[in-house]
Order: structure tokens, then C-alpha cells, then sequence
């Protein structure tokens, strides 16, 4: 999505990353020495004295500076001044070209990476608490199961024993929502084919048709709330149930608009891949070739291959309701390059990824700790642009280049904005600003926003 930044007489929209497995809000700045393509005229103020902060994701990271509060918007009534990192050193992060040039992370303010001060030292970055490689949602390639699958640690330790002081990062979703520019902290997401829609504050109605079935976020290691994790009662192949003794082992599986695969135990991706041979015939899935991308099989061949439905439940506790989501294979596949490929890796830490989110609504609310599910209101034909909202009673905002600058977001701006961009053809829509603020976002303590598990 487009984020704007005040450059001087301006306010300049970036497209970024909308990341719900992470909490950290990063820009390429101009002072960025090797951010290539994804380089910004972002010229910041950084903050004095110099605070450091480096975040290493499943795959990439990057090292940068805390800048002065300074004004960042979705549109002119949702906007907030907050301070955000400033890349001037990554590592294997901006592979899209100039199809994005940072990152907003949205999750809990638990897994923000904090400041630090004393020393100071890109050069270094890249080998201090650099995580594990795997594939991330920016194309095809193979991802690295056996690291990626590796137990988390915890990132700050890297920086904990070089730092005199430490500033814990606000992520964005909480700026907005203490300046009173949205209800809630929460936001939703829908995903329908190449098109994509986002609500900031709430859930916008038009994005969803039939219930919502919500769950409690589940608190990360049963220590504070971190991730967006979903708890996993039982894993379904066709009718086949399938092992899932270890996929809550840090609370649940991790909802990420992030990665684009589904991280699941060793043992419950094996048994899903023996279910799934089961089921198709020896001629479409070649030997192992086709678990380890070796191989892919066509759309025609997608009707051979049986749902996977995960059912989840809307607490931990023993007698909580459930509820199912059932895959196609179009919903656990990649398709990638006119061909589909196995959508299930291994990982200690269970991931819902996104190619799971396809054809629904996916609601992270932070204020309430809920996660919310429904089906999504998609077009017929998937390259048109999907936009349908309550401000469409405004008119319908006309997509405007990225590059464009906007004096100043001029109020009176339709809360709106259709934008279409290089991977997504998006369209963004804010819920009303509310003159009264809802509840608080839940407080964290120090101890609380300790990073005990890499960003998503």
C-alpha cells in the first residue's frame, strides 16, 4: 500500500509492505547506501542523540535510524506524527525493485524491535542476528525449510549487549489509533485474485458477505501479545486428520500477510503430503519432485488434488467453539508463472500464509485481541479493480500515479484512495475518524515488548 511522508512542503506517498508479522515501521531514506532501486529522496531528521535499530525477517533485514516524529498518513484524516526507522544499510530486503521501499509492520507492539543507542555500526548488521532464509511472498524460488524451520531466539540479544539505552518502536496502527484518527486498532484485509483491499480502523461491510467467526489472538508463548496467532484444534486432508501435536507450541499459528506459504511441524507436513499422494495420481505428482519444487502441476490438474481445512478454535481453552476453513488447492498452492507449486513448508512456528487468505476477509484487531475470518466479496473478473466501499456515496477516487506529491493531503480528501500498484492493484479504505476514542490499546510493560521471536 502507498504511505505518505511529509518531504517538505509535500506529503510524498512510498508504496510498502503491509505486514501483519511484523511491527516495525521502516523507509528506505536517501542516505541509504546500497537500498538500490528501492533508494527514496527521504531526507528525515534523525533523532538526537542517534538511536539504531536493526530487524532481520524470514528473510532479509536491515539496519537504520530512529528519525523525529514527523507526519505519516494513509489519507489526510488518517495520519498521525510518529517516528519511524530510516534504512540505511539492508541485506537481501528490497528484492522488488522499486515495488516497495519499506515496510509497515501491524502486528502487537510486543514484537517491535526497539532503538538502541551507544553503538552504532551498519557494517556489522548483516552478521549480527541475521535469521534464517526463506521464501517470503516477492515471486517463486525455493525457500530453505531446514533453517527456516529452526527455533526462534531471541533478536535482541544481539543488540542487548551493546546498548547503554533502549526506546521501544510505536508501530503505526498504535499512533493512529492514540491521535484518535481511527476507532480501533485494528485493520482487515481482503484478497480476491491479483486485487487486494484494506480497512484501517475497523472492518469496512462491504468487504465481506455471510458471519464473521472470530478467535482470541492467543498471547506469544503464553507470555504477551505478539503476533497475530490463531489456535489450531486440528488439520484436515480431504478426511483425513492429520497430526497436530506441535502447532501450538507458541500459542498458535502465526496469521501473516507476510509470507506467502503455510509453515506447519515436520510431522504435520509430512502427513499432509502423504494424505495428498493418497489422494492424486502417481502420474501428477512425480516421486518427491513435486514437495520439493522440483516440479508443478497445471490448473487442469488442480480438481485431482483434495481440500486441507484447518479448523480453528475461538480460545484455547478445552470446551471453545470452532470453526473450519476449508483450502481448495488454489487456496495452498503458488501459483507462480502460469504453474502451481506445493504451498506447505516446514517450520517449528506454524504460519498461515497468504495464498490461504485468497478469496477472504482476514480481520487483525488488536484493541479487542480478536482474529476475524469471512468470506470476501471478490469481482468475477480479477483484473478489474476491486473497490467497492461505503465511500463510493463520495464517488470513487480515480487511481492517481505513486509517484504523485499531494500538498499536504488537503483535507476534504475522500477517505479513499485507489491505488494501483506493481504486484497489487489495491484500493485502501479508511473508516470514519470517530470524535470520541474507543478503548485503549492494551499497555505493554517493558518486559512485554521484549522481541522473543524474529518478525514474519
Amino acid at each position: 500500500m502507498d504511505l505518505y511522508f511529509d518531504s517538505g512542503d509535500d506529503a510524498t506517498a512510498y508504496p510498502v509492505i503491509l505486514d501483519s508479522g511484523s511491527s516495525n515501521l521502516a523507509m528506505a531514506i536517501e542516505s541509504c547506501t546500497n537500498c538500490g532501486e528501492a533508494s527514496t529522496d527521504l531526507a528525515p531528521t534523525l533523532t538526537s542523540p542517534e538511536m539504531c535499530i536493526e530487524v532481520t525477517y524470514g528473510s532479509g533485514a536491515w539496519f537504520g535510524y530512529e528519525v523525529e516524529s514527523s507526519y505519516v498518513a494513509v489519507d489526510s484524516d488518517v495520519s498521525a506524527y510518529t517516528t519511524y526507522a530510516g534504512i540505511t544499510y539492508q541485506d537481501d530486503f528490497f528484492e522488488g525493485g522499486d515495488s516497495y521501499v519499506g515496510i509497515l509492520g501491524m502486528a502487537y507492539q510486543g514484537i517491535a524491535n526497539s532503538y538502541y543507542s551507544d553503538t552504532c555500526d551498519e557494517s556489522s548488521s548483516s552478521s549480527r542476528g541475521r535469521g534464517a532464509s526463506s521464501e517470503r511472498g516477492r515471486g517463486g524460488g525455493r525457500s530453505d525449510a531446514e533453517e527456516r524451520g529452526r527455533s526462534p531466539r531471541r533478536l535482541n540479544e544481539a543488540t542487548s549487549s551493546i546498548s547503554s539505552t533502549t526506546d521501544a518502536a510505536v508501530p503505526f496502527l498504535y499512533a493512529l489509533e492514540e491521535a484518535g484518527a481511527i476507532s480501533e486498532a485494528a485493520f482487515a484485509v481482503a484478497m480476491c485474485g491479483d486485487e487486494a483491499k484494506v480497512s484501517i480502523g475497523g472492518l469496512d461491510a462491504s468487504m465481506y458477505t455471510g458471519d464473521v467467526s472470530y478467535a482470541a489472538t492467543q498471547e506469544t508463548m503464553g507470555e504477551y501479545y505478539g503476533y497475530f496467532l490463531i489456535y489450531t484444534t486440528a488439520v484436515t486432508v480431504g478426511t483425513t486428520s492429520v497430526t497436530v501435536e506441535d502447532v501450538n507450541e507458541y500459542g498458535g499459528l502465526v496469521v501473516d500477510t507476510g509470507t506467502t506459504l503455510h509453515y506447519l511441524p515436520t510431522a504435520t507436513v509430512k502427513a499432509i503430503e502423504t494424505a495428498v499422494t493418497a489422494a492424486v495420481d502417481d502420474a501428477t505428482i512425480t516421486s518427491k519432485s513435486f514437495y520439493e519444487w522440483e516440479s508443478c502441476v497445471s490448473a487442469d490438474d488442480l480438481s485431482l488434488f483434495p481440500d486441507v481445512t484447518y479448523t480453528f478454535s475461538e480460545s484455547s481453552d478445552d470446551d471453545a467453539s470452532t470453526f473450519d476453513v476449508t483450502l481448495s488447492p488454489y487456496h495452498y498452492m503458488l501459483d507462480y508463472d502460469d504453474c502451481y507449486y506445493w504451498g506447505f513448508e516446514e517450520s517449528t512456528l506454524g504460519i498461515f500464509g497468504n495464498i490461504g487468505m485468497k478469496d477472504r476477509v482476514v480481520i487483525f484487531d488488536v484493541t479487542n485481541n480478536q482474529i476475524g475470518m469471512a468470506t470476501g466479496v471478490c469481482t468475477d473478473d480479477d483484473t478489474a479493480t476491486f473497490y467497492k466501499s461505503p465511500a463510493q456515496m463520495m464517488g470513487e477516487v480515480v487511481a492517481q500515479a505513486r509517484s504523485k506529491s499531494y500538498s499536504q493531503l488537503a483535507v476534504g480528501l475522500v477517505s479513499a484512495v485507489a491505488v494501483v500498484g506493481t504486484v497489487l492493484a489495491s484500493a485502501f479504505v479508511v473508516l470514519n475518524k470517530v470524535t470520541t476514542k474507543a478503548a485503549a490499546s492494551p499497555s505493554l510493560d517493558s518486559e512485554e515488548t521484549k522481541t522473543l521471536l524474529p518478525p514474519m
